[in-house]
């Protein structure tokens, strides 16, 4: 079987029912499909409060802060996605 997050075959596949897809785990910032204390430590860094745009250092921009933290899209990473991600973490794609 092949896992996979993101595909592209130039060929053919003998069997298409050999292919399973991963499914993005929450807070995984690290992409390597479990949420666990490499991602705590990308957490902290995107972590700025209420209302502010988070400022992480290089080479970890805004925007990919923003796509892995901001549970409750309001533009931020605060406490309230905190308390998401304190409920994901542990998660994986294996589960």
């Amino acid at each position: 079987r092949v896992y996979y997050e993101s595909l592209t075959l130039a060929g053919n596949v003998d069997d298409p029912n050999n292919l399973i897809a991963i499914e993005p785990v929450p807070g995984d910032f690290s992409g390597d499909c479990t949420t666990d204390l490499v991602d705590y430590v990308s957490f902290a860094d995107c972590a700025a409060g209420p209302g502010l745009l988070p400022d992480p250092p290089a080479p970890i921009t805004s925007q990919q802060c923003l796509d892995t933290f901001d549970f409750d899209n309001d533009h931020d990473v605060d406490v309230r996605d905190y308390g998401v991600f304190a409920g994901v973490f542990g998660a994986s794609s294996q589960d």
